[in-house]
C-alpha cells in the first residue's frame, strides 16, 4: 500500500470504480486520477475479469478493495455490444461469491441476476457477505431492485439496494443518452422522486457515473456547482452508506488505450468539485 500524507474523509464510504482504466491495473486507475494523493483514502469497486482482478489483490496495490462488481448488463445499442464483448470475460456469480469470500468487500449484482427464483442459491451461496443489488435501464427496474432486495432479506441475505443514477434516470425519460436542455432541472426532480422511493431503505448505495461515454454517463460539464451541493445533501440526507464514482470512457477508447493528460485533467476536475460540494474533503495524518 502506497502512503501518502493526504486522504479523503467521507460521511459516507466512497470508493472509485475500475471500469475500463483499471484493466490495466491498479497503477494505471491511480495514473488516471492523477497519483495516489489525488485519489487518497478512496477505495476501489473492482470489475470483476477474469485475469483482470486479481492484481488488485496483491500486496503493493496502492488500492485498498472495498467491492467485487458482477457481470455488466444492459440491452440495447451500444451496451449490447460491450455486454457482448464482455460476457465470456466476466466472472459467474458463483466465482463472484468466491472472490468476496477470499478477499473480503461487498458484491454487487445486476437486478436482472436476481430473479425470484434465484432467492434460494443466493441463500446458500451468500449468506454472510454483504449484496448491493443495482437497478438496469428497464422499466420498473428500480421497483424490481428494490423487491429483489427485499425477498433476499427475507432469506438471511444482507442484500442492499444501489441506486445507477443514469441508470434511473433513463428508465424514467426513456432516452438513450442524458443531453439536452433542462438536464439539470430533471435531475433534481429525480433526487426528489428517489427521496420518496427510497425513504424506507437503509445502507443504500450508489453510482455516480462522470465518465466521457455519454449512454452510460451523466453530462459532468453541463452541470453546475450549485447542484453537486444538492447531490451531497441527497446522499447524506438519504442515508447512502456507499457510493461509487464511475468514469466510463467512449467506445472508442474504452479499453486497453494510454490514459492521456485530458483524461487526468477531467478526473482531477472531478474530484475537485465534488470536494468543494462538501462530498468528501481531506485532513492530514
Amino acid at each position: 500500500m502506497i502512503q501518502c500524507d493526504t486522504f479523503f474523509k467521507m460521511a459516507t464510504n466512497w470508493t472509485i470504480s475500475s471500469d475500463c482504466v483499471g484493466l490495466g491495473g491498479p497503477e494505471r486507475l491511480v495514473q488516471g486520477y492523477g497519483g495516489i494523493t489525488q485519489i487518497g483514502g478512496l477505495g476501489v469497486e473492482v470489475i470483476c475479469l477474469r485475469g483482470g482482478w486479481q492484481p488488485f489483490t496483491n500486496r503493493n496495490s496502492p488500492l485498498k478493495v472495498d467491492g467485487w462488481h458482477g457481470p455488466v448488463d444492459g440491452k440495447n445499442g451500444e451496451r449490447q455490444l460491450l455486454d457482448m464483448a464482455l460476457a465470456g470475460a466476466m466472472v459467474t456469480r458463483q466465482e463472484l461469491v468466491n472472490i468476496g469470500r477470499r478477499q473480503g468487500g461487498y458484491l454487487l449484482v445486476h437486478q436482472r441476476h436476481v430473479a425470484d427464483n434465484d432467492y434460494d442459491w443466493w441463500e446458500k451461496g451468500a449468506r454472510g457477505q454483504v449484496v448491493y443489488v443495482e437497478n438496469c435501464c428497464e422499466p420498473d427496474s428500480l421497483e424490481l431492485t428494490i423487491r429483489a432486495v427485499a425477498g433476499l432479506r427475507e432469506r438471511g441475505v444482507s442484500a442492499r439496494v444501489l441506486v445507477d443514477l443514469v441508470h434511473y434516470y433513463k428508465e424514467i425519460h426513456q432516452m438513450a443518452a442524458i443531453v439536452g436542455e433542462g438536464v439539470e432541472n430533471n435531475l433534481k426532480r429525480m433526487l426528489a422522486d428517489l427521496s420518496r422511493i427510497l425513504e424506507k431503505e437503509k445502507y443504500l448505495g450508489m453510482h455516480l457515473p462522470l465518465g466521457t461515454r455519454k449512454v452510460d454517463s451523466l453530462p459532468f460539464e453541463a452541470i453546475s456547482g450549485p447542484f453537486w451541493k444538492i447531490m451531497a445533501k441527497f446522499i447524506v440526507d438519504g442515508g447512502f452508506s456507499q457510493v461509487t464514482l464511475e468514469n466510463q470512457r467512449k467506445w472508442g477508447n474504452y479499453v486497453g488505450l494510454p490514459v492521456t493528460r485530458e483524461d487526468v485533467a477531467r478526473n482531477r476536475r472531478i474530484l475537485d468539485t465534488l470536494r468543494s460540494a462538501g462530498m468528501f474533503s481531506e485532513r492530514k495524518v
